[in-house]
């Protein structure tokens, strides 16, 4: 959507104000810990943007809270299984031979928006160090939360997701859905058998480009919106608008109990 059909489908501006005032009637408060995933559009005209929505939130949380966004590089894998788009077979050996390794500092996200973007570059953010499902979080328990993200647990029990649940995190999907909510793969994860798959990487190893390959998870979010909907249903969530935004409010722990029993127990979660 271009800024002019934002600008048009507006009722009015939004500031940063307005922000913190609507995140506060759906509960968010000081010293809470908070895993947000945006769509800015939906928010109608922000008056500043993204440096707006991070402002108001690192402000409504505070010095004590947590903020926590997936800073993904999905650009860094194999590239014969490119998909969207793919590229031609005769170019992956010169892409693989060229592909940049991962910097946590300097590789920019890919496909993730430009919330999570300028997050990456945020004072005082820290991010993990996973080639392809990085994390960035700023406040209290930042560095804590991304000192530990194992290659071959991407979203798993040696991820920041499994020190978050601990905490106890609140999801905030802003103008999005399920199918976007990064948690829910810890769900995946703990179940019994899990389906493995092959992960190329590009690290850098003594300041040296490296191509190695891990086995992890072959994650999907297939079922995410169906277990949203029924989770919503069943348990509730505290939902309302920021902005013009549809916005959902959810305690992590909750969720993800809810849908690994169900990814177990329901045949139609297989």
């Amino acid at each position: 959507m271009s800024e002019k059909k934002v600008i048009d489908s507006s009722i009015s501006p939004v500031s940063s104000e307005d922000i913190i005032r609507d995140l506060q009637q759906l509960g968010l408060n000081k010293g809470d810990a908070v895993m947000l995933h945006v769509s800015l559009k939906s928010m109608g005209w922000v008056i500043g943007a993204e440096v707006a929505l991070l402002n108001a939130i690192t402000t409504l949380i505070g010095p004590k809270g947590t903020l926590v966004m997936p800073t993904q590089t999905g650009h860094l894998g194999d590239p014969s299984e490119w998909e969207n788009p793919p590229v031609p077979a005769a170019w992956v050996s010169k892409i693989k031979a060229s592909m940049p390794a991962f910097d946590p500092l300097r590789t920019p996200t890919y496909h993730m928006g430009q919330v999570a973007e300028l997050f990456r570059t945020w004072p005082g953010v820290i991010r993990s160090n996973h080639p392809h499902a990085s994390f960035c979080a700023w406040g209290f328990d930042a560095k804590s939360l991304m000192e530990e993200h194992a290659l071959d647990s991407a979203f798993g029990v040696k991820s920041p997701l499994h020190k978050m649940l601990k905490l106890p995190f609140k999801i905030v999907l802003i103008g999005v859905d399920y199918d976007v909510c990064t948690a829910l793969h810890y769900a995946e994860a703990i179940q019994d058998t899990p389906k493995k798959e092959k992960k190329m990487m590009i690290i850098l190893q003594n300041k040296t480009r490296k191509i190695i390959e891990v086995m992890d998870l072959a994650y999907s979010t297939r079922m995410f919106k169906k277990i949203g909907q029924r989770f919503e249903k069943e348990v509730g969530i505290k939902k309302g608008l920021v902005g013009h935004a549809t916005t959902r409010v959810i305690e992590m722990p909750t969720l993800i109990d809810y849908a690994s029993k169900l990814l177990k127990n329901d045949a139609t979660f297989k």
